[in-house]
């Protein structure tokens, strides 16, 4: 059981601590030269499938978060107080 009280409570710190939804549009200027030494240098731009995965993720967690709100939600309207100080 606290087992249980502990793993959801990490849960919800994290959920409640998850990024922010606020997106803002990167835009590199770069010439060519730079893009060479970027390759060459081993600091890569990230591929447009890791941009998707982390741009997932981030709407995923949103979910995930929205789930766990409405789940606290039906405790509190049930009055199932046990449940809602997990």
């Amino acid at each position: 059981m606290s087992k249980i009280v502990i793993c959801s409570a990490m849960t919800l710190a994290l959920v409640f601590s998850g990024c922010s939804t606020h997106k803002e549009e990167l835009v590199i200027d770069t010439d060519q030269a730079m893009a060479e030494m970027v390759e060459n240098i081993g600091i890569g731009i990230p591929s447009l499938t890791e941009i998707e995965l982390v741009e997932q993720m981030a709407v995923d967690r949103n979910a995930y978060r929205q789930s766990l709100q409405k789940l606290l939600n039906y405790y509190k309207s049930i009055g199932n107080a046990t449940k809602i100080a997990w």
